[in-house]
């Protein structure tokens, strides 16, 4: 049973990886628009307290989003301790 679980949490974060992804090359790609709003949608209650979080830390910047790679990392990490 906990097996499962923890399978299906590394399926989970699997697929959030693949969203986060998808977002950074769609912020590149401005024909897609509808297609980012709904993954931007999707990934927006991570992405929010993340932002909150970078906006009273050192790692500040007001000209890159830095986001998506802290929210890959904090995926990456949970997928590594599971294993």
């Amino acid at each position: 049973m906990l097996q499962l679980l923890g399978q299906a949490i590394f399926i989970f974060c699997k697929g959030l990886e693949y969203l986060i992804f998808a977002y950074v090359i769609l912020s590149w790609l401005p024909k897609l628009k509808g297609f980012k709003l709904v993954v931007a949608h999707i990934l927006d209650p991570l992405f929010s307290i993340i932002r909150l979080l970078m906006k009273h830390s050192v790692f500040r910047t007001n000209q890159l989003d830095l986001t998506p790679l802290v929210a890959l990392l904090i995926v990456t990490f949970i997928q590594t301790i599971l294993l």
